[in-house]
This record gives structure tokens, C-alpha cells and sequence, in this order.
């Protein structure tokens, strides 16, 4: 049975020169619990992006379950940012259209169909900007529709 985690000689450079992982090598079982640990810098978030598909390494390779970080581990492995990133000054309709386009690029199933987006957008004013609590709204009235 393949390691749910492999990495062999993961390396991840930016471009000042700095490396985040200098020539990781990891494997992780099935059911292991572990936890990263290290000062702000340490290279744990990269970790973290890398195995989400969101950086690309610089050298070596991840395997999740035996497979390149893509579509197929998208199911098996997710990634929730501490602070959102998004513009604050985007409309509520433009929100869904960015988790709509993401989700299609993915490659996975695209639950935002015109007629749930038209419906969600009826809950908030037509030029209402991003907020948390619409965020919030929209992010549940999608998952619980």
C-alpha cells in the first residue's frame, strides 16, 4: 500500500533566493496524525501549498497516495487559508462568478448552475460588496441549498 504522503527531495526556492524546504524527504502512513511545527518562515504554509497543488516545487516531488498533487488528491486533500484574499471591493455576483470559474478550472463538478447563482443573488442588494457576513451567507446557502 502507497504512503498517503510521499515527498523525495522536495525543494521549493522563491525567487529572492530564499529557500522555503531545502531537499525534504517525508513519508507519511495511513492515519498518522501529525502536526507542523516551526517559527513564522520555517516553510510550513509552503508545505502545505505544495501539497495542495497551489505552488509548484522547485525540485523534487510530492506524491499523495502514490499520485502527482492534481485533481485526482483535490478529494483527499484541501487547503482553508487563515485570512481570505479576496478584493473587499467585489460584488456578491462576481464572488460566485471567481468560485465558479475556479471550481470549473479544477476539474471538478461545477455546482454554481445559473439557476443557483440567480437564486443566491437575490438574497443581497444588486451592488452589495463582499463582506463576511455575505460570505458567509453565500458560502452556506451554497453547500445547504
Amino acid at each position: 500500500m502507497n504512503p498517503i504522503l510521499e515527498c523525495r527531495g522536495l525543494s521549493k526556492q522563491y525567487t529572492s533566493g530564499c529557500y522555503a524546504l531545502n531537499n525534504l524527504n517525508l513519508s507519511l502512513e495511513r492515519g498518522q496524525i501529525i502536526g507542523l511545527l516551526g517559527p513564522n518562515g520555517s516553510g510550513k504554509t509552503t508545505f502545505i501549498k505544495l501539497i495542495n497543488d497551489l505552488l509548484t516545487p522547485t525540485s523534487g516531488q510530492i506524491l499523495i497516495d502514490g499520485k502527482l498533487p492534481g485533481v485526482e488528491t483535490k478529494a483527499m486533500v484541501s487547503y482553508l487559508p487563515e485570512r481570505t484574499h479576496l478584493d473587499q471591493t467585489m460584488k456578491i455576483k462576481d464572488l460566485i462568478k471567481y468560485f465558479s470559474d475556479s471550481v470549473s478550472v479544477n476539474g471538478l463538478p461545477n455546482l454554481f448552475t445559473s439557476s443557483i447563482i440567480s437564486r443566491h443573488l437575490k438574497c443581497f442588494p444588486s451592488e452589495g460588496s463582499v463582506n463576511l457576513p455575505s460570505v458567509k451567507c453565500v458560502s452556506k446557502s451554497i453547500i445547504f441549498p
